[in-house]
């Protein structure tokens, strides 16, 4: 059994901005994207990147949120699994322990907002969405 110790996680960017566009200028509400990286022998960076923009009936007034989280992770066993199984492993869980941070503070974070639009992602495999992205990459 691999042995994974949160390291620390940390909000690296968020971005919250008014758009006044058109409903049709926008290609999509949602999008999800992640980053992987090695510092060191057994510590590891995962980041999951989150854009989501309102829809807002009434007025063409649309916000969109922007965020960049990280999460660093020490693996004690590295040693057993090699790299790609380490990615595989971190992506996953750290996409697991990320997601619903993110979702809650952007759904705080424009629930504060005095233009009435509160965004509320809802619940995402996201280590699917993850395989998803990596199959398209392939």
């Amino acid at each position: 059994m691999l042995d994974i110790t949160l390291k620390k996680m940390f909000v690296e960017n968020i971005e919250y901005k008014y758009l006044n566009r058109e409903k049709e200028d926008q290609k999509s509400n949602f999008r999800l994207g992640y980053s992987f990286n090695q510092l060191d022998k057994c510590l590891y960076e995962f980041g999951l990147n989150v854009l989501c923009v309102s829809d807002k009936d009434d007025s063409n007034l649309n916000i969109q949120v922007g965020m960049k989280v990280l999460l660093e992770s020490k693996f004690d066993e590295a040693d057993e699994l090699d790299s790609d199984e380490l990615e595989y492993y971190l992506k996953n869980t750290g996409a697991t322990i990320l997601f619903p941070y993110i979702r809650n503070i952007i759904q705080t974070i424009s629930g504060y907002d005095s233009s009435g639009v509160n965004i509320v992602l809802p619940v995402i495999n996201v280590a699917e969405v993850i395989q998803s992205i990596d199959n398209q990459d392939k």
